[in-house]
């Protein structure tokens, strides 16, 4: 089985597992979000995730990328990770010491205890003990959570306690290939430390919604609305986008012929783009439906059906960059990573002036603000791409003409379907008119490399 060949089937396991056992976390997320208030949601939501994304970013974001490029000692750097993320655990305590932060803390450096493992099956290409470790931990969180529920904040605190202890003990009884290397080799020290410059602007701007949440003047209300949406609508990333990245990112840093890159680009762009305008386009009818039925009055009276159905959007830019990133970050130069620098410098303070100016728009205008910089970050993403890859061109990207089309086509029909029928009604019809769609797509995007090397001749 060649390289390419090995990596799809990966992906395709890792969804299928994710796709079947988030529905279960999906459901007790529901759950969790109908009996607390929108105010002590959004608190615990917010400032959870905010904490533990400051203790783990370092090793998640950064030092997978360098141990992924590194040929000697992969597993020793993720053990440094281990160390240092310790150390930030420690110091964030220091910082604040509460007792929700040393609950955090201790989970925070329990669940980097598995960052060697998860290293060792990504790079044997075997995902069945990340799939079994997340989606068992997920769902021991939601319990806990369910449980405690009327803890508030804590509730959130003991539910992230108890995924990481989990997480951890499946990976150590499902681990095939032991990380027992503990040599630490920086081949390239340069380009290391520069994984660490991007990393830190890539965390201010994957989580400056939660920091401005924190720190500007927003109501208990937005916090729970913005983390009602993310949360819902994290399914996507987290479901399709976030194992399709992965085993894409690893599959590009492998040597591969031009036509296998070629291939495994349209390919993943293709799958990437159906996903994210079938989330963008049906979001935009059924949101206000999806709210009442899911969570009831109380959050209907919010805002949360409008920054719904304007998160539609982020999640299809979210995942045209996702991927984007995993290729370029895969092929790209050590200078062409440095520069990457500056790009993401320039994007953080495009979101930090979009995200100051529509503070008093809520958390729409927050979802609205990290829309504006998802398109400047894919703007300087392309720009690299097209610099790594010359034959690369703007018909390997997008989807096929009569796609768009198609979207917009079943957009209106169920736009103007929703002026006469509506609840349940509206629903059978809009899932007969995405069986059709679906149909329509998989027709459509079949030969996807002879339609592209058809436009080049024509062009």
């Amino acid at each position: 089985m060649s390289l390419l060949a090995k990596g799809f089937k990966a992906a395709k396991l890792l969804v299928s597992f994710h796709l079947a056992l988030k529905v279960i976390n999906f459901s007790l997320g529901i759950v969790i979000a109908r009996i607390m208030d929108p105010e002590a949601y959004g608190s615990g939501q917010v400032h959870v995730t905010l904490a533990t994304a400051i203790i783990l970013h370092l090793s998640r974001e950064t030092f997978r990328k360098i141990a992924l490029r590194s040929k000697e000692s992969p597993y020793g750097i993720m053990w440094v990770s281990v160390g240092v993320t310790w150390i930030i655990a420690i110091a964030t305590y220091t910082y604040s010491q509460e007792y929700t932060t040393f609950i955090i803390c201790i989970a925070a450096m329990i669940e980097v205890l598995c960052e060697p493992f998860h290293i060792t099956h990504i790079i044997h290409i075997e995902v069945k003990s990340t799939i079994a470790a997340e989606s068992f931990s997920t769902i021991i969180n939601c319990t806990v959570v369910i449980l405690l529920h009327k803890e508030g904040m804590l509730a959130f605190c003991y539910g992230h306690l108890a995924a990481s202890i989990t997480n951890f003990i499946v990976y150590v009884l499902t681990c095939t290939h032991w990380p027992s290397d503990f040599k630490v080799i920086f081949e390239d020290k340069a380009l290391a430390w520069t994984w660490v410059m991007v990393g830190f602007l890539k965390f201010f701007l994957s989580e400056g919604e939660k920091l401005f949440l924190t720190y500007m003047a927003y109501s208990a209300t937005d916090k729970g609305v913005f983390s009602l949406v993310a949360n819902l609508c994290g399914i996507v990333p987290r479901m399709l986008f976030q194992p399709i990245e992965e085993i894409t990112h690893i599959v590009f840093t492998k040597n591969l012929e031009k036509e296998e890159r070629e291939e495994g680009l349209v390919k993943v762009y293709r799958i990437t783009w159906l996903i994210g305008l079938t989330f963008a386009t049906y979001s935009q009818i059924y949101a206000k439906m999806g709210i009442s039925i899911l969570y009831g009055a109380k959050w209907e009276e919010t805002e949360a059906a409008r920054g719904l159905a304007l998160y539609g959007f982020y999640i299809l830019f979210m995942g045209i960059f996702g991927i984007s990133d995993a290729i370029f970050c895969g092929i790209a130069t050590p200078e062409m990573i440095s520069r990457k620098r500056y790009s993401m410098t320039m994007c953080f303070i495009a979101y930090t002036a979009a995200a100051y100016v529509l503070t008093p728009a809520g958390s729409s205008g927050l979802i609205l603000a990290s829309i504006i910089a998802m398109i400047c970050r894919l703007r300087y993403i392309f720009k690299g791409l097209f610099i790594a890859l010359p034959w690369l061109t703007i018909w390997h990207i997008l989807p096929t003409r009569n796609t768009f089309i198609s979207y917009f086509a079943s957009f209106t029909i169920l736009k103007f379907t929703s002026f006469f029928i509506y609840d349940y009604f509206l629903i059978v019809f809009g899932g007969i008119v995405l069986l059709i769609h679906l149909y329509f797509l998989y027709k459509e995007n079949g030969n996807v490399l002879q339609d592209i090397k058809s436009m080049k001749k024509d062009n």
